[in-house]
Order: C-alpha cells, then structure tokens, then sequence
C-alpha cells in the first residue's frame, strides 16, 4: 500500500480500498460481527493488546455495497458454519491434504470461512492502524496492511471476486467453552476459539505450513495434546495455545517461501514448485521454547 493510500485510509474502504466520496456510500464494517459478539456475550468485552478496545467497538471504513456484498455472500454464511461447528470442522479435517493449485472465487464452506477469517485478521490491524496514537503500534499495524498479500485481498474485493488467498487452516477441538482470540505479526496468523473449538489460519502461507502439518501428522500431534492433558491438571484450558505454539513455530520454520500470482480473478499458488526441502527439527525447537515462554511462560 502506498504512503499517499496510508494517510487517506479513513476515506477509503477496506474492503477494495477506493475511495469513500460521499457520506451515503459510507458505512462501517463490523470487524467481528455483532450478532456473534451478542451470541458470546462479548459486546461489552474488552479485547486485550496495545489497543485496548472494546469489541463491538472495533469498526473500519467501507462501502455501503462493499460491506453489504460481503456481509450477504461470505459472512452471513461463515455465522451459518458456526452454528453446526462440528460439521465445519470435519470438513476442514476432509480437506486437510487438498493443497490446491488454482484459488479462485468459491463458496466452498471451508473456503468461505477462511476468507471470513482473513478478513478478521487483517481488518483487527487495520483498525488499529487508525485509532492508536503510540507510534510503535502504528509502525507494526503498517507493517500488516502494507503488504502486498493485503492488496491483493483488497484487488479481490474490488472486483467482487473474494477467494481464498493460498493459506492453512487448522481446526481443534478442547473440553472448554470459552472465546480467545490472538493475531500474530510476523508470521501472519489468527487464532480463535469459539466455544470448544479452536481455528488457527496461516494468512498466506500458500498452505506450506498444511503441506509440513498433514493429516497423519496432525492426527498425531493431537494425540500428543490428549497425553499432555490426561497427565497435567489445568491443560484443557491451554490445549488451544499449545495448538496455535505448534503451528507458528512450523509456520516461523519453514524452509521456503510461499509463492503466488494473482491474474485479477484467480491466484496461482507456485509454493509447491521445485524442491521443497524439509524443515530443521532444531529450528522448531528452538521455536517451540521461545513461544512457550512467551505465551504459557514454561521454560525447558
């Protein structure tokens, strides 16, 4: 995104980032939508981070149709999803394997939630980017909305073509029922637990990180979480941080870049060309300590 673009977003839209020209056209997007916030009694919450701001309260610039137009064809249908969470998350599991080379416009549920979720992410910083005054969160949340994977989501909108940019979608399941929400820099990543389970998505990763975490070793990594949690009193609440360590220390690990073309109406996904070579065991060591530290403050 370009400086001019930067210094004028609260006249633009987020959505395909024109600009805003009258009053009648300008609306504001629910970055997490009202009915879900109500649905989890989360209204009148705070979410928690450099910006504490309360989540009914977190809104960003839009079209009127753009924002309609997503609203009635991508999110509408992701709450729909939410309601029969288990069905959502055996067809995530279904397609756990499906690295797909073309990504185009699609109503696939799986699709169509992944796209909700990017939304999510990218518009949590864009909000920020507006209303913080600390100049060090500025720099970061400038970081996230000037890349080129957010342009190319905006070029998408744009032309009412919202696709599933080439990303990893993870889905677990605990014993507790609670909401957690957590976004990640650099890598890009969202995590959120609604009820008992947990959507992790590496935004962009061109499904690297799904190609490294397949089936079989996801099955058996989360056999691994039931052995932790029946042996450890207290892991049911933290199962989901052990799930969103595991895949950001493979998404921080990952030996080769994700790489894709966008032909302004479907994007190619090149991540899988050529030699992919095996990720370091040490490297997702090394990364696993640190985030253990970081987020559950256990040290090894």
């Amino acid at each position: 995104m370009k400086k001019e673009e930067l210094a004028n977003l609260k006249q633009r839209c987020f959505f395909c980032s024109e600009r805003i020209t009258s009053k009648r056209d300008r609306t504001l997007e629910h970055i997490i939508p009202n009915s879900l916030l109500k649905q989890l009694s989360l209204k009148d919450k705070i979410l928690e981070g450099p910006l504490h701001t309360q989540y009914s309260r977190i809104k960003v610039p839009a079209h009127r149709v753009c924002n309609n137009n997503f609203g009635s064809r991508y999110e509408s249908k992701a709450l729909q999803l939410l309601e029969n969470p288990a069905v959502l998350a055996a067809q995530i599991m279904d397609k756990a394997d499906t690295l797909p080379f073309f990504n185009g416009p699609s109503l696939d549920n799986v699709d169509v939630f992944s796209i909700w979720l990017t939304k999510i992410y990218f518009g949590l910083f864009y909000h920020d980017y507006l209303k913080t005054k600390e100049e060090d969160w500025k720099h970061k949340c400038e970081t996230v909305i000037s890349q080129d994977l957010f342009r190319l989501t905006q070029q998408s909108y744009y032309f009412n073509n919202a696709f599933l940019v080439p990303s990893s979608l993870f889905v677990f399941k605990s014993a507790t029922d609670n909401f957690d929400l957590r976004t990640q820099l650099a890598p890009n990543m969202i995590c959120i637990k609604i009820k008992a389970y947990t959507f992790i998505l590496c935004v962009g990763d061109g499904g690297l990180v799904k190609y490294y975490l397949d089936s079989k070793r996801l099955t058996a990594f989360k056999a691994q979480l039931d052995f932790i949690e029946e042996n450890n009193e207290n892991m049911e609440a933290r199962r989901h941080i052990f799930a969103y360590i595991e895949t950001l220390a493979i998404y921080n690990s990952l030996p080769k870049n994700p790489f894709y073309f966008y032909n302004g109406y479907q994007m190619t996904n090149f991540s899988f060309s050529g030699n992919i070579p095996p990720i370091e065991a040490e490297k997702i060591v090394a990364e696993r300590k640190y985030y253990y530290k970081e987020f559950m403050g256990l040290a090894f």
